[in-house]
């Protein structure tokens, strides 16, 4: 696993800072997007205790967890950082077949999403409003967030 230094966000005069993770045997990314004490967490694809290091180093508060799509290298970490924080979980219902117990899913626990999303909602973190904007291709439900001039793209090209 490798941890890249945060980028710090400051266009408009915000404190968002982005600290990225490369997680698991696909290095999948992972980002805590944060401003003061809190948090949300993109793409959790796997546990990772580096990732709860630098939470709790922080002492940040987890607002939240968005899945981008649902491929397991997208998705193996959530549980483990929902059961930890207490945190509210946000995923594609277009990708719901990858979340759920049945042949495409590769885990033993059900993932603990909370909230299925589409296209149409919205979603914000602290003053920020967060677009959300579905690009099938990768996968059916595949989704991209959109923050300020900020997008992550997931598994999208």
């Amino acid at each position: 696993m490798t941890m890249k230094t945060h980028v710090s966000y400051n266009k408009y005069g915000d404190n968002m800072k982005i600290q990225h993770f490369s997680l698991g045997e696909y290095q999948s990314n992972c980002y805590i997007v944060y401003e003061n004490d809190h948090a949300f967490v993109i793409d959790p694809g796997y546990e990772s205790q580096e990732v709860i290091d630098f939470i709790d180093q922080h002492q940040l508060k987890i607002d939240m967890i968005y899945i981008t799509h649902g491929h397991f290298d997208h998705i193996g970490g959530v549980n483990q950082l929902k059961n930890r924080y207490n945190t509210v979980v946000y995923a594609p219902i277009k990708d719901k077949i990858w979340m759920e117990k049945g042949p495409y899913y590769r885990f033993d626990d059900d993932l603990l999403v909370d909230v299925w999303i589409t296209e149409q909602d919205k979603l914000s973190f602290l003053d920020y409003k967060i677009s959300i904007y579905e690009t099938p291709g990768h996968s059916k439900g595949s989704t991209v967030l959109l923050i300020n001039d900020i997008l992550f793209s997931g598994d999208t090209l």
